[in-house]
């Protein structure tokens, strides 16, 4: 049995909304600029992704990794900006 918001909507509809909107945010919150900056000096991955240097840089980067399926390459990264920048990854997340 499908669960259903107070709008009708399926939990599973809801959740990948939230999620884009949630990515859309994250998205934003870096220029075109701001990411070519983080990806020459290595705070980024390709093309921008992943741009690191906050605390609140990595819980969203450890936030979209889960919504990206893993991806290993991400998960290194996401390792290697908290050790270089002295962040605090989250205990769910330190053993992947």
């Amino acid at each position: 049995m499908a669960l259903r918001s107070a709008t009708g909507m399926h939990h599973d509809s809801l959740a990948r909304l939230f999620g884009a909107v949630r990515t859309y945010e994250y998205s934003r919150k870096f220029s075109a600029e701001d990411r070519e900056q983080y990806e020459r000096s290595g705070d980024a991955m390709a093309g921008g992704r992943f741009p690191i240097r906050t605390q609140d840089d990595l819980n969203d980067a450890v936030d979209d990794y889960y919504r990206t399926g893993r991806p290993s390459a991400v998960a290194a990264h996401i390792h290697a900006m908290a050790k270089k920048h002295k962040l605090t990854l989250p205990s769910e997340f330190a053993d992947s």
